[in-house]
């Protein structure tokens, strides 16, 4: 320690310098290097919603057996990307990155590799709750209603449920859609990121029909189709999942 620097408690780790216990950076710009120094802890920020164009990787380490943690905290949209490769070795492929994921590297000086030791999503545990989604008619669709709907999330997979009064132009087996809004944004890259299970009655209650379930991908909802059977209003029950990308 040299003349005049203090001894601050409770912020020394095995193999770090004196100082701060941590390294804070914002990924503002895609393939940025990242010097985590000896700290043990990197905390990153992003400003961009998309993983790969915020991805990022790391100088070598500074002593051999060093731990890095790893996490991404700021907006809730935005994430960040680290690949398996150079000098990062991650056992369960690219860390792609939502906010407060986490991930723990150590250093191998001999063989010059960050390897991954673990990691963990945002939310392990199983959150949900209810949201009224915004129902947007389609073909063959007048009007649908926007009643209660209830979800769960379970790291990052969301599990929806909910009912929808839905009101046809035609009946006569005429195709229609409706769409439905996520309780979590998610960035839907194909019809198949999405998908579930729904029905219709018939006005009378004692006829149903069938719907699909997928992924609109140009606004980011459960699109939700059917043959119609009826003009009057009546119950659409469904159900579906997505992963939060």
């Amino acid at each position: 320690m040299g003349v005049g620097e203090s001894f601050r408690t409770g912020n020394i780790y095995p193999g770090m310098a004196l100082g701060e216990a941590v390294t804070n950076v914002t990924l503002s710009a895609d393939n940025t290097v990242v010097n985590p120094g000896r700290l043990p802890f990197l905390r990153l920020t992003s400003d961009n919603a998309t993983a790969t164009s915020r991805t990022f990787s790391l100088t070598n380490g500074s002593v051999d057996g060093q731990i890095l943690h790893i996490c991404l905290v700021g907006g809730s949209t935005f994430k960040c990307e680290l690949l398996s490769t150079g000098n990062v070795l991650l056992t369960s492929g690219t860390w792609t990155a939502s906010v407060n994921d986490y991930l723990e590297l150590q250093w191998d000086q001999l063989s010059a590799i960050w390897r991954e030791v673990s990691r963990d999503q945002s939310i392990t545990q199983t959150l949900g709750g209810t949201y009224t989604p915004t129902m947007t008619v389609g073909t063959n669709v007048v009007s649908a209603s926007a009643l209660p709907a209830t979800y769960q999330r379970v790291g990052n997979t969301v599990y929806v449920s909910g009912q929808s009064a839905v009101v046809t132009t035609s009946a006569a087996n005429t195709a229609s859609i409706f769409y439905v809004s996520l309780p979590v944004a998610s960035n839907l890259a194909a019809t198949t990121d999405l998908a579930g299970n729904a029905n219709r009655a018939a006005a009378s209650g004692t006829a149903y029909s069938p719907c699909t379930v997928i992924a609109d991908v140009t606004n980011d909802r459960a699109e939700i189709g059917f043959n119609s059977t009826a003009t009057a209003s009546s119950l659409a029950t469904w159900t579906f999942s997505y992963t939060v990308l």
